[in-house]
Order: structure tokens, then C-alpha cells, then sequence
């Protein structure tokens, strides 16, 4: 186990995210490609966004769709969620593609590095300032509104 990531990082050569449920914005795709390194992962929510463009490596997936699993063993094994069949072929050959040429591999992870920089560099990190001080000052007419009534 690692406390801290940055002794992780440079021992990872792919980063596979293959989620099949609807996700938010997957900020552990965005540090990996920070540095290089090639993402593979499902076409759900936010982690196929957070590829911030790059389209190799976004494999479609069957999603679960929040149906009960009833079979007590089924439970006991997979969890109370009905998991939908899923073709791992596409899995397979994407990571064989990335890891069998070395020219794809720098290819695709250079592609990341750009895309991912352009992406921290667009954000606006004083658009939360504002956004809090907004509600900060709500907060205080709404307080006042209630001592004074």
C-alpha cells in the first residue's frame, strides 16, 4: 500500500478504469494522464469525460441499472446489484495495442500529457472564490431576514 502516490505513479504504466456504474467526474484519470500515462476506461459519466478529449482507451460498457440480484449465491459472490454481461474483448486488445508497440504507447501517452495540461491550465480556481463568497452573502441576508421577522 502507498501513502503517498507519488511513489506509486512512475511504477504505473496503464491506468484501467472499468466502472459500469454511472460515475462522476474521475479526477484519478486526470492524474494519470498528467503524467503520461495512458488511460483505458468504461463510457460512463464522468471518467470518459474526465479523458478530457483523448478517445483512445474509452471501451463501451453494459451498465447496471440498479435491478436487485434475488439468487442468494449470485448475492453471495457479485453483491445485491444484477450485473449485465460485459465483453471484455475490447479490454483486452486495447491493452495489447498499448503495450505491444511502443509507438502507440508514446503516441497515446503524449496525447494524454497535452490534453490533460490544457485541461488544469483552463481552470478557473477563482470561480469557486466567487461562487463562495456569493453564498456567504446569502447566508448573511437570510440570517438577517430571520432576526429581524
Amino acid at each position: 500500500m502507498f501513502r503517498n502516490m507519488n511513489e506509486l505513479w512512475p511504477l504505473v504504466k496503464v491506468l484501467l478504469v472499468p466502472s459500469i456504474w454511472y460515475e462522476t467526474f474521475g479526477l484519478v484519470v486526470v492524474e494519470a494522464m498528467l503524467r503520461g500515462i495512458p488511460v483505458i476506461c468504461s463510457d460512463v459519466g464522468g471518467i470518459s469525460e474526465a479523458k478530457c478529449g483523448v478517445n483512445f482507451g474509452t471501451i463501451h460498457v453494459n451498465l447496471i441499472k440498479g435491478e436487485r440480484e434475488t439468487d442468494p449465491e449470485t448475492l453471495k459472490k457479485l453483491g445485491i446489484y444484477r450485473i449485465p454481461p460485459q465483453d471484455i474483448e475490447p479490454w483486452i486488445e486495447t491493452i495489447r495495442c498499448l503495450l505491444s508497440s511502443r509507438e502507440t504507447y508514446e503516441k497515446v501517452s503524449q496525447e494524454c500529457y497535452e490534453k490533460a495540461t490544457k485541461f488544469v491550465k483552463s481552470i478557473d480556481v477563482e470561480i469557486y472564490e466567487r461562487w463562495l463568497i456569493e453564498i456567504k452573502q446569502d447566508i448573511i441576508k437570510w440570517e438577517s431576514r430571520i432576526l429581524n421577522d
